[in-house]
């Protein structure tokens, strides 16, 4: 057999330095010797779906000798290393000649560790690379439990194509998967006794309204406008199931020109209707169908490498108060009390469709689970990216907060974890409650960042609660901005510079205006003076791309030039007034202005990218300067209880 030639991107602007931050990896990690024989990538997106998904492998492609392995056998039983774990956002595994990474929820998030992803196999030198999508969907006219192999990938406007925007432009890539893998999958389905079929599928920037659903935070269609478009990409477009990645992951595994797959299982008939009834266990169940298809694919399609014992890479991307005093006690409760007479109105959405049944499926909350009891009290909804950085803030906000009885704590208690994780058994977002605070991490980007902040909203809809602030804290890219600047956003722009949230909804596109509560970003900014933070008032550009729409070199791709870049930075700079980018602010801004809530959104940033893309400070200052906006957060949340 000839040689294969080693995979390669084309990025011009690619060096043999590299910093594959989100992943944890750099160039000088000997990745052609630890990853150069892999030939498979397999991604998905819970980190502990591909966290197992690894252990399967493992065991069944014969405990790989070329396997990353921890150096202990872990009190949970897990066998594989988890390479990203100090990066905080993915886990990666390698077993044999797999990668198995999670993603998160959504393209944005998807196109961060792709990208990384795809520059590791480039440096590693590898060859011949299949890469894999694997999850769970929603059929349309599929019984439950049906396996889509993805043929052609549509978005929300049922458009065949992934809409990528770079230096303010919108430019669209195919997003068709490879004929063949989809027919070898369909194969294996067979001699696995996976029941599957191949179709097309559709994926949307969000959960909710792009896939017309009516059990959203927000809806403004009726059931007949939903179920005509519903039948419309089933009958026109042979749309068989809806997830939330498949255009991102098709269209840019074709611009790197390797072969990919997509294989997820159906957990409900959309054409009936939008929740997912079926009972735990059979979840679980459908939910390992697309993994016994992906093994019997890896094994078949790789038959030497078992002989040698495979190997396998697997990612999982995955106020403090014044003392307790008897008087703070009666102050509090006579406050509570104090509410009732003042006829405090009640938070509550107005979508028609909202029922006082409802299961908020991604944080593991229901209405059945004693909502106003246990969070009517809400004042605060503090959100961010990582779940470590949200555990963390929750254990500061409970310090700050003078230890509030009406936490929800640990059964056994920890140091530095004492909180319960409420949403834990989801398995993607984590979830504190700290007093009248609760903590929620979203992942990244808008797509993310939008299925558990509608699911957010519906709680404290359900919950009752009055007078609610929405904070949202994290990291970003300045731009003129020195490193461990804190930016309190005034207004969001996505990238094409425009001021607003772009929702689509039952194929057709609607904007809403992404702006801040300017009396929050005030009061902050004085907090911020007082506890000496240096912060300031601005536009930040929210993009649903870590690299190329924020017109970064070192991405993957890269098809627009130096002066480019450097044309539409100064311009984003001087005529929008921006200072910082992130990939949340105008899904954040607008959902909540939709809501009629008032929010704030708090970043530091990390590098000024007016001088160089790559984030070069040491860890510890790293870690100092994504302190400042949870400090500044519990000092405005500790003076405003």
């Amino acid at each position: 057999m000839s040689e294969a030639s080693k995979f390669r991107l084309s990025n011009p602007y690619l060096t043999d330095e590299d910093h594959l931050y989100h992943i944890a990896l750099t160039t000088s990690d000997n990745l052609a010797q630890r990853f150069g024989d892999v030939k498979f990538v397999c991604m998905g997106g819970k980190g502990k779906r591909m966290r197992n998904f690894a252990e399967l492998l493992y065991d069944q492609l014969g405990k790989p000798e070329n396997s990353e392995l921890e150096t202990e056998l872990q009190s949970n039983g897990f066998r594989l290393k988890d390479i990203s774990a100090s990066g905080g956002r993915y886990s990666l595994f390698k077993v044999g000649p797999v990668i198995s990474a999670s993603h998160g929820i959504g393209m944005a998030s998807l196109s961060v560790v792709l990208h990384e992803i795809l520059k590791l196999t480039h440096y590693a030198g590898c060859s011949d690379v299949i890469f894999l999508r694997l999850g769970t969907s929603g059929g349309l006219g599929l019984d439950p439990g049906t396996v889509v192999i993805t043929e052609k990938s549509y978005n929300g406007l049922l458009e065949n194509c992934y809409n990528q925007i770079a230096c303010g432009k919108l430019i669209r890539y195919d997003a068709n998967t490879d004929p063949k893998i989809a027919d070898r999958l369909l194969n294996c389905a067979q001699k696995a006794n996976v029941k599957a079929m191949k179709g097309n599928t559709i994926g949307s920037n969000d959960f909710f309204e792009e896939q017309a659903r009516l059990d959203g935070a927000l809806c403004s269609y009726t059931a007949q406008e939903k179920d005509e478009f519903l039948k419309r990409a089933h009958d026109v477009y042979g749309v068989k199931n809806m997830e939330m990645e498949s255009p991102c992951f098709s269209a840019l595994c074709h611009r790197a020109n390797v072969k990919c797959g997509i294989v997820c299982v159906a957990l409900v008939n959309r054409l009936e209707h939008d929740d997912v009834t079926t009972d735990v266990e059979q979840l679980v169940q459908w939910e390992l169908e697309p993994q016994r298809l992906l093994v019997e694919f890896i094994k078949e399609s790789y038959p030497r490498v078992l002989d040698k014992i495979a190997a396998r890479l697997c990612f999982t991307f995955s106020l403090r108060s014044l003392p307790v005093t008897l008087l703070k006690v009666v102050f509090r409760q006579a406050s509570k009390l104090l509410s009732y007479f003042t006829m405090a109105e009640k938070f509550c959405l107005s979508n028609p469709n909202l029922t006082d049944e409802d299961h908020l499926y991604h944080i593991a909350l229901s209405t059945s689970d004693n909502l106003p009891q246990r969070f009517g009290d809400v004042k605060y909804v503090c959100m961010g990216g990582k779940e470590r950085r949200m555990q963390k803030f929750a254990e500061l906000l409970y310090d700050t907060l003078g230890k509030p009885e009406n936490s929800e704590l640990t059964e056994q208690p920890t140091p530095g974890h004492r909180l319960k994780n409420i949403s834990q058994s989801g398995g993607r977002y984590c979830f504190y409650k700290v007093g009248p605070v609760v903590i929620v991490n979203h992942g990244i980007g808008n797509p993310s960042l939008s299925v558990v902040l509608n699911e957010m909203l519906k709680l404290i809809h359900h919950a009752g609660c009055t007078d609610v602030s929405f904070f949202r804290i994290g990291t970003s890219g300045g731009l003129g901005m020195k490193p461990g600047t804190v930016i309190i956003t005034k207004q969001a722009y996505n990238g094409l510079l425009e001021n607003c949230y772009r929702q689509v909804i039952c194929g057709k596109e609607i904007r809403y205006p992404a702006d801040t509560n300017p009396q929050l970003a005030e009061d902050l900014l004085k907090c911020a003076k007082d506890f000496k933070i240096e912060a300031i008032a601005g536009n930040t550009m929210g993009t649903n791309d870590f690299f190329e729409e924020q017109a970064r070199l070192d991405g993957a791709f890269c098809e627009f030039s130096r002066q480019e870049k450097s044309d539409f930075l100064k311009r984003a700079h001087d005529e929008f007034g921006i200072r910082n980018f992130e990939m949340e602010s105008c899904c954040f801004s607008g959902l909540c202005a939709r809501a009629n809530l008032k929010c704030a959104i708090v970043c530091t940033t990390v590098v000024n990218r007016l001088e160089r893309d790559d984030v070069t400070a040491d860890k510890s200052l790293l870690e100092e300067w994504e302190f400042y906006p949870q400090q500044l957060v519990a000092e405005y949340i500790k003076r405003s209880c």
